[in-house]
């Protein structure tokens, strides 16, 4: 494409539409025949994937693999279902390739060697935007401002829209520096890492609302590592839904007391879907716990405290009907508390 042809380049920018999300999965239904046990993940990546999102009606498809040579391998069979290849047009060491319909293009294949430093990018931008609405409202709003005033010229509109997400992604990065060193706290000596953040998400993401990120995991069923599960949620603007320290938190006003009987954890008076909530025991066995809620349904309850089972209510039923809780030490509580209000995050 010449340097006129790009600026002249025909795009359009729509609102979110839910139906992207049902293409992707039509899309990766496709691929998984071809990649097989090749693929490592397939993956929605790109603004389609992310929900309230503004963006050009192209679906973005990451499928990471081993070694590269396998897209190249692979590349007749990924043509056959209607693809091109454009070999490593957009990056050195990855292959592109797009699936197009009257000169529209409606899908990007992009395949990259799964520990390529691009691919951790390309899913932390996306988890970003997922837990962070009011950045995709800003994005959204960017992207319809820069169409309007620059509908003719394509390496405008693309020039100040990447000023604006080279920004954005400095703030990403950080924010995973911390999410990294979080994880760090929760490492266990002489374990595989079998809590590593993404392969835990990957496996729980189908279970929680797309709004909910999970900072890092429980430990395994049958054991009670000094361990912590913290969780972003942008329900209600309760960015940060976890453990604020018990001072801190009633001083926010989002104390909320109750009692253990037995082995049944009652609540009443469930507050509004998003909120930061504690419970605080007779005996000091719960100091902290989380609610999450989807609309009316609880998710999902985190507790700091020993190791306990409790019977809920109104959990959905592929959730089941138990949750477990774990516990940290007071000191990285409180280390982690820090760092997180110091990160601006």
């Amino acid at each position: 494409m010449t340097k006129t042809e790009y600026k002249n380049r025909k795009y359009t920018i729509e609102p979110y539409n839910p139906e992207w999300k049902k293409q992707f999965e039509t899309e990766a239904e496709s691929l998984h025949p071809i990649f097989q046990n090749e693929a490592i993940s397939i993956e929605h990546i790109g603004s389609t994937a992310v929900p309230r999102l503004a963006g050009k009606p192209t679906i973005d498809i990451l499928v990471t693999v081993e070694k590269i040579e396998i897209a190249d391998e692979l590349s007749k069979k990924i043509e056959g279902i209607g693809y091109k290849s454009l070999g490593d047009y957009i990056n050195k060491g990855s292959r592109l390739f797009v699936k197009e319909a009257n000169d529209t293009r409606l899908v990007n294949l992009h395949v990259f060697e799964a520990e390529h430093p691009h691919v951790k990018d390309m899913l932390d931008l996306r988890n970003y935007f997922r837990t962070h609405p009011e950045i995709v409202e800003e994005y959204s709003n960017l992207k319809f401002e820069l169409t309007k005033k620059y509908s003719n010229d394509y390496e405008l509109y693309r020039k100040y829209k990447d000023e604006w997400m080279r920004k954005l992604m400095n703030k990403v990065k950080n924010h995973f520096k911390l999410r990294v060193m979080l994880g760090k706290l929760v490492s266990i000596e002489n374990e595989e890492n079998w809590w590593r953040i993404e392969l835990f998400e990957k496996n729980t993401r189908a279970l929680l609302p797309p709004e909910l990120e999970i900072i890092a995991p429980p430990p395994k069923e049958d054991q009670n590592y000094n361990c912590f599960v913290y969780v972003l949620a942008l329900q209600n603007d309760q960015r940060f839904l976890g453990n604020a320290g018990w001072k801190f938190t009633r001083n926010l006003g989002l104390v909320f007391d109750e009692m253990i009987s037995e082995d049944i954890l009652e609540y009443r008076n469930i507050p509004k879907a998003g909120d930061m909530v504690l419970y605080r025991a007779h005996d000091g066995t719960i100091s902290h716990v989380g609610l999450m809620e989807n609309k009316k349904n609880v998710i999902s309850k985190w507790s700091w405290g020993p190791l306990l089972k409790h019977k809920i209510f109104d959990v959905p039923d592929h959730y089941g009907n138990e949750v477990e809780f774990y516990i940290i030490p007071e000191e990285t509580k409180n280390f982690v508390i820090a760092k997180y209000i110091s990160s601006g995050l």
